[in-house]
């Protein structure tokens, strides 16, 4: 591992934020990623997502869009159709995934990728989206 300088590092990060700014995202976005969007038609100002898409489709130069949950911080009692997730998960505040609404995002707006959702919270989530959407596992 190379170890860059303070300098560097904010040079760096200048990149980034540029690069993310552009609508460039310098990173590969994994499937049951949690990722910031800087902005979707729906919902004004910036939101975490769970992301939901395969590899296939994430990697794909044709493909454009993917879904996504969207991520509110818990005030008050969670719904019954919310998934709770918490530092285990990349946040710092109680934050709950809406499974009942699918968003379509566009993946040129998509940075900041906050980390992965846990395996645990990812079957509460999968769980939640059959339960919701009345989904017959094959």
């Amino acid at each position: 591992m190379k170890l860059l300088s303070v300098s560097q590092l904010k040079a760096s990060a200048g990149q980034v934020l540029d690069r993310a700014l552009a609508g460039k995202p310098q990173y590969v976005v994994r499937g049951g990623a949690v990722v910031m969007i800087s902005k979707a038609d729906l919902i004004t100002g910036v939101h975490w997502f769970v992301i939901l898409a395969g590899h296939e489709r994430l990697q794909s130069a044709r493909h454009t869009q993917i879904n996504g949950l969207a991520c509110f911080t818990l005030r008050g009692s969670m719904r019954s159709t919310d998934v709770r997730l918490n530092s285990a998960d990349g946040f710092q505040a109680p934050t709950v995934c809406q499974c009942d609404l699918i968003f379509l995002l566009e993946k040129s707006l998509l940075h900041s990728n906050l980390g992965t959702v846990s395996y645990e919270r990812q079957q509460a989530i999968k769980r939640k989206l059959i339960e919701v959407f009345r989904i017959i596992p094959a």
